[in-house]
């Protein structure tokens, strides 16, 4: 009588040449932890991860990567980065990247850079929008103008639209800068 074999059994059978060696697991596990980066990074955006589990997600990814892999991490953790990067990014992201690679990474003056020109860009843009909606409301009341329904928009008007473009022209410069490094 024929011995009946389970699926396990006819599984193992079938797939016992396909045995994954060392070097392809190290890569299968490099590439779970790197797919992972760029969804952190946006959780972190976005408000869904707390700078805790940002720093020991990225402490425990260094820790279980393969000996010789660290690099790869430090690729898409930057890369991801510059991706998601604007005027408007929180600044403590940057804070938390630099305390991620350390200050020895090559790229950390960079960040440092990037740090106080986004810091420079918020104290200027709040000033430069008071600085427009006074003027503008300064020429409303010269014209019989008045009432609740207008409502001025700086970040329309020709000033505070150059503004923006000179900061993000400095800003895109300094990606390309950290993306040459990596």
């Amino acid at each position: 009588m024929a011995e009946i074999k389970s699926t396990i059994e006819l599984v193992m059978e079938r797939t016992k040449h396909l045995i994954a060696s060392s070097e392809e697991r190290e890569q299968q596990k490099v590439m779970e932890i790197t797919e992972k980066i760029p969804g952190y990074v946006q959780k972190y955006i976005d408000g869904k991860v707390s700078e805790k589990e940002f720093l020991e997600f990225f402490k425990s990814a260094f820790q279980k990567i393969p000996q010789g892999h660290s690099q790869e991490i430090r690729k898409k953790l930057i890369t991801s980065l510059m991706e998601r990067l604007s005027l408007e990014l929180p600044i403590k992201l940057l804070h938390l990247i630099r305390d991620v690679l350390g200050s020895k990474d090559k790229v950390f003056g960079y960040l440092v850079e990037m740090e106080e020109l986004l810091s420079s860009y918020l104290k200027k843009v709040s000033a430069l929008k008071k600085e427009i909606t006074e003027g503008i409301l300064n020429r409303l009341s010269d014209r019989p103008i008045t009432g609740d329904a207008i409502e001025i928009i700086p970040e329309e008007t020709p000033s505070f639209k150059n503004f923006r473009k000179s900061y993000a022209s400095k800003l895109e410069n300094m990606k390309q800068q950290i993306l040459s490094e990596v």
